[in-house]
């Protein structure tokens, strides 16, 4: 998989994750839960693509360390939202595999731009 189509695979999933939270803001209970697991998803995203154009390889590894840590708290998130019953059925459930997809393929990217350090990164 290609750079471009992890960035369309981590969008995708960041916009079934919103579709997701929406319900949630409904009621004043959930609406606070809605907009952190919405907030660590959308931050994926946008850190991810930060990642893509940075301007140094130390850059690059810390914009995708965050992405990393945003997957993570976005499926810790989703997990604590299904266990409270809060997200429900199969959409919820593959939002949660998904996510801890990405969440690895994030930290092998990670662990690879860290043992290349010191080389040039080609855009």
């Amino acid at each position: 998989m290609n750079s471009q189509e992890l960035r369309e695979r981590i969008v995708a999933w960041v916009v079934d994750v919103g579709r997701l939270a929406s319900p949630l803001f409904r009621s004043n209970e959930t609406s606070q839960r809605a907009s952190q697991l919405k907030r660590a998803a959308d931050s994926v995203a946008s850190h991810y693509r930060a990642a893509q154009i940075a301007r140094s390889h130390r850059e690059f590894i810390a914009k995708l360390s965050i992405a990393l840590e945003e997957a993570d708290e976005t499926v810790g998130w989703l997990e604590l939202s299904h266990r409270e019953g809060m997200l429900r059925g199969d959409t919820t459930l593959r939002a949660l595999d998904e996510g801890r997809q990405l969440t690895r393929i994030l930290a092998k990217s990670r662990e690879t731009a860290q043992a290349n350090e010191g080389t040039t990164r080609k855009p």
